[in-house]
């Protein structure tokens, strides 16, 4: 009997390898090709014989989908740490996460988007902190705190206290501030837009792709962005 003819089921515990020894290396789809499927006179083997070609190309792509996506996730991976480099190295020869800061945005829009500011960590550790988010959530069960995109200058002072901000508005001297539906908490509506700043613009069009259900706004663009979300509203 040849290794071909031995049922999986009986094979040593080290190989459970449904594809015939003489067929492995081959891709599934030249393995269909070329595993000519034998007729024989009892119909019964025949379909035996039908099922353990069908089990083997089963395996194959199975294995073969397994090892496309373990490439996907490194070549990602390997995207993401160019990302945090770039990042990290604008930060040291210009300085980084300026844009946000000089933007004059409207208070009047500002103050209808309850937002959080990532900082407080290193520029690499703020993407992994928005990845975090988006992939899980908001973690109700500890203090996330929130604030108003922006507030009027009259307001800031008093608001300050209450919000644990020294403006009463969300921080932006971060990497990502992330954002609520208009009018509505942070923390009820989920995170729905995220702005991106300076040190980060080259991760933008990854960002998107990855989270399509989340807008991400430039830094330098978020006046023009909220107003056009707002006039949606």
């Amino acid at each position: 009997m040849s290794p071909a003819d031995i049922p999986s089921e009986i094979l040593p515990q080290e190989d459970k390898n449904p594809v015939p020894v003489q067929y492995r290396g081959i891709p599934s789809d030249v393995l269909d090709e070329i595993w000519v499927q034998t007729i024989y006179t009892d119909p019964a083997k025949t379909q035996q014989e039908r099922e353990r070609k069908q089990r083997a190309l089963a395996y194959l792509r199975q294995q073969e989908a397994a090892a496309a996506s373990q490439k996907t996730s490194s070549s990602e991976a390997d995207e993401v740490e160019g990302y945090k480099r770039a990042a990290y190295t604008k930060n040291n020869l210009d300085g980084a996460n300026t844009d946000l800061m000089i933007t004059q945005i409207d208070p009047a829009l500002g103050e209808r988007f309850d937002a959080h500011g990532i900082t407080k960590t290193s520029i690499p550790q703020q993407l992994d902190h928005l990845f975090n988010l988006l992939d899980n959530g908001i973690d109700t069960t500890r203090a996330f705190h929130t604030a108003p995109l922006e507030v009027p200058p009259e307001l800031r002072a008093g608001l300050g206290a209450g919000f644990g901000t020294a403006g009463g508005s969300a921080t932006k001297d971060g990497s990502f501030v992330v954002m609520g539906a208009i009018d509505r908490p942070l923390t009820e509506s989920g995170i729905r837009y995220v702005i991106v700043n300076d040190a980060y613009y080259a991760a933008l069009h990854y960002l998107q792709k990855k989270y399509p259900k989340v807008q991400f706004i430039r830094a330098d663009e978020v006046n023009e962005r909220l107003q056009q979300i707002a006039a949606k509203k």
